[in-house]
Formats: C-alpha cells, structure tokens, sequence
C-alpha cells in the first residue's frame, strides 16, 4: 500500500509541475489552445514523464542491488581469501619447521671411521693431509693426500657381480672398475654394514602382515615401513661403475637380511649426479618431505662415497689445475671418504631396547642452502650477505622464535 501511494504521489507531482509549467508558458506566449495542445502537453507528456521516472527508479534500483551483491562477493572472496592465506601460511610454516630424525649416522674417512672419533680428531687438529706413499705430482715428490690408511681393499669381493654387470651391455664387455671407484665402494662398506645392523630394533616394522583374502585395502599409514636406499655416485665414474655400484649396494643391502626384499625400495640416483653434499640432502629432505604428505612412514638409507685416490684421479686434477702441487697451493688434496644415515620422519617411534635415560634421535631441520656468486678462494672481496641470509634462513626454520632471526 506504501508503494501505491508514493507512487501515486509521484503522478501527481509529475503533472502538476508539468501543468503549471505549459498553461504559464501559454499565457505568457498568448498562444491559442487547440483540442491536440491539451491532449498533448497536458496529458501524453505528464504520463510519458511519470513512465521515464519509473524507469529510471527501477534500473537504480538493479544497479544498486547488483553493487551491493558485489561488494558482498568481494568482502567474502576476501574473507576467503585471508581464511586460504592462513591456512597456506600454517602450511608454510609447518613445512619450514618440519625436522627429520637421525637414527644413525656412520662415516669412514682419513681422520677417523666413527663419527665421535672424526669430532675428536678435529678438536685435536688433527685430520691433517699426509705424504702419500704411492701418489708422486711431476716433479717426483709425494703428494699431500687424506688416504684412508687401514682401508680393506680384500673385503670387497665384486669379481661375480662385475661379470653380471658387464653382460648387461655389449660396450661393457672389456669394462673395468677403476681403483679409485674400489676404494670409495671399499671405504663404504663398513660403514653401510653399522648402518644396516642399526635398523635390527625395528626389523619387526618392515615385515608386511600375511595377506588376508578379501580383506579391505589398506591405507598408506597402515602399511609395513619400508627402507629406501638413496645413493650418490661421483659424476667423475664411468656409467659401467655407477651401474655396478648400485648393484652392488642392492646386493649388500639384501645380503644383510634385516629388511624383506618386499620392504626394500631402491632410489635411482639423481640424474644428473648432484655437483656437492648440499644437492644430495637437498634431494633426500625433499624425498622425505614426499612421503610425510603421502603418509608413509619409511625409514631413508643415504650414502655416499668418493675416492681420488689413484693415477688417474690425480691426474685429472692436475689437468684441471685442481691439484695442491708447489705450483698450485690453493687447490684441493685428494682424498676419499664415504657415509651412511638412517632418516625417519618425527613420529618414528623409538626402538624398544632403548635407554630412557639416553638422550633421543638428533633431530634434523630444513637445510638452508645458497650458492656464491663466485668461488671463496677467488681474487676480491667476498661479501657476507649471502652468509648471513643462509644463517637467519636456519634460524627460521629452526626452534626459535620469528623474532630471533
């Protein structure tokens, strides 16, 4: 009834200012009236006035609701938007906290075959280059060298396992193992050895439950743990070497018994092989971080081995002007080394026989990773910016506060 009446009063309001305006125009202008004047001026025009009128009403109307409805979409879109960002942004923060349990952690190298003993030989200064026996540079004087001096070369039996290898490829046929590449492999073995006698505690996690007929399928949280082996060869070994590396650890690794071969995932090696130790974690954080959203609980072999140890390897450096000589003394002292870790996700339970009264699994956080612009030992300044923003990119995404950064 309101809008009747408004709109009643908007008729009538129309017409009379319409009136009012023509009859004072007539009698200012002494015009005469003719039966057509009054049907149009006083009649047709009030009406198509009062139509405009209504029609302009009703298109302010539609467009104020339609903007009124889209600041609406808008502060919700935005809402949404903030509610999405928050979550993303806990994401985010979960993800650069995230940490990764060391189980174990076993090293060979010239300065010590455990990592306590490295420490130590360290604090002591002690891992210290020596003259190598066998190694001679040009002019007939030993090199400095980091030679693992009690390595078991005899320990490695590959004879079989080369052959096999080697029928995998015509090209291969005449192929042999460099001594450089037996040294890192027989530098590795022991410590791959500790590594797999340390998973004995959870052996029980990587045997898969005896398949039931018909029986649901399971999630991935409820599957049997599994190991995966990632292993990084040298870029400078032949493809011949890398393929019997690998197959050789896989014949290690399955020799051992502690994993069921139906628990065992080998990793092929990054291609192409990692440039530095910083590529090859960066590799195995981000495995790791894939199977955390996948919901798996596995358990992550890596190693690594290398050996410069022989002619060939020194010579090779030479070439490259990389050999610590009289004539070159900045450059790099050959040497070899090789590691294994155990990683686990956090919620890796802890073994049953393990001491309370021991302190747990180190915990790992996010590597914080840069490259140089040029290399330390190059002519010039170099710059600590780079330094000092890997450095607040670790405390980020360690236990600290936003703020100790």
């Amino acid at each position: 009834m309101s809008h009747l009446f408004k709109t009643l009063a908007l008729l009538v309001a129309i017409a009379c200012t319409v009136w009012v305006v023509v009859l004072w125009q007539w009698q200012a202008t002494q015009r005469d009236m003719s039966v057509q004047d009054i049907v149009v001026y006083l009649a047709a025009l009030p009406l198509t006035l009062f139509v405009l009128a209504l029609l302009a009403r009703w298109a302010w109307r539609g467009a104020s609701s339609k903007a009124a409805a889209r600041d609406e979409a808008a502060a919700a879109a935005k809402k949404g938007a903030g509610a999405a960002g928050a979550a993303e942004s806990s994401v985010d923060e979960a993800e650069r906290r995230a940490t990764l349990q060391l189980l174990s952690a076993h090293i060979n190298c010239a300065a010590g075959n455990t990592p306590a003993g490295v420490l130590a030989a360290a604090a002591e200064g002690q891992p210290r280059p020596d003259l190598d026996p066998e190694l001679r540079d040009d002019d007939g004087l030993p090199l400095l060298t980091a030679r693992i001096r009690d390595l078991d070369l005899e320990a490695l039996d590959t004879e079989e396992l080369e052959a096999t290898v080697r029928a995998r490829q015509p090209s291969w046929a005449a192929a042999e193992c460099s001594p450089a590449a037996r040294r890192a492999l027989a530098a590795l073995l022991p410590a791959l050895e500790a590594a797999l006698k340390a998973l004995q505690p959870w052996a029980q996690r990587f045997v898969p439950p005896p398949a039931v007929r018909g029986a649901p399928a399971q999630d991935a949280s409820a599957l049997p743990s599994m190991l995966r082996v990632l292993s990084a060869w040298p870029p400078t070994w032949t493809d011949y070497e890398t393929a019997l590396a690998h197959a050789w650890i896989q014949q290690q690794v399955q020799a051992a018994a502690v994993v069921p071969p139906a628990s065992l995932a080998f990793i092929a090696a990054p291609t192409p092989p990692p440039a530095s130790s910083a590529e090859l974690w960066l590799s195995a954080e981000q495995l790791m971080r894939l199977l955390a959203r996948e919901g798996r609980n596995d358990v992550l072999l890596l190693t690594a081995c290398h050996s410069a140890i022989d002619a060939a390897s020194v010579l090779r450096l030479q070439d490259a002007q990389r050999l610590f000589t009289a004539r070159t003394p900045k450059a790099a002292v050959p040497g070899e080394a090789a590691a294994a870790l155990l990683l686990a996700l956090p919620d890796w339970p802890a073994a049953d026989d393990a001491d309370p009264a021991e302190p747990g699994p180190v915990r790992l956080h996010r590597a914080a990773v840069a490259r140089r612009d040029k290399a330390i030992e190059a002519a010039g300044r170099s710059s600590s910016d780079l330094v000092q923003a890997c450095i607040t990119r670790a405390l980020l995404g360690g236990p600290f506060a936003t703020d100790a950064a």
